[in-house]
């Protein structure tokens, strides 16, 4: 085994049953492995007053959504992510889901390989990488 923390934040800790020892034990079900129905999401988000995108990055509520994935996933779903998670219409609810399993299964199918992920995703315009237009805006303005 091999284990490099540049940045000397983690730890390594080796238990019997870790499922059932914070901090595993207080994470939501997974992304990509485990992502609750479509009405679970809808009734857990009607109940958030949170902003959405605050709500995606908690992982004792989806495990697996870090920043660039929540900025893709809201994107695709046309969703603001200052939005309150309460705010969602059913429809977007629904389209949220839809992004949640496209976007992480995509991102898994190509390893994570930036170059290889669609390009139209946000992803290669995010902090003015690339520059172009996307959907019809320069995407170095704002």
């Amino acid at each position: 085994m091999s284990f490099t923390d540049k940045r000397r934040l983690a730890r390594v800790r080796l238990l019997e049953n870790p499922e059932v020892v914070p901090p595993i034990s207080e994470l939501g079900p997974d992304a990509l492995l485990e992502l609750m129905p479509e009405e679970d999401l809808i009734n857990g988000l009607s109940r958030k007053k949170i902003a959405i995108k605050s709500l995606l990055l908690d992982q004792s509520f989806i495990a697996g959504i870090g920043n660039w994935i929540a900025d893709e996933v809201l994107y695709q779903a046309r969703i603001h992510p200052m939005l309150p998670a309460s705010a969602l219409s059913k429809e977007g609810c629904k389209a949220l889901h839809k992004c949640i399993k496209e976007v992480i299964k995509l991102a898994v199918q190509v390893d994570a390989d930036s170059e290889r992920f669609p390009s139209e995703w946000i992803f290669h315009y995010r902090w003015g990488k690339k520059p172009g237009k996307l959907n019809g805006k320069d995407s170095r303005k704002e």
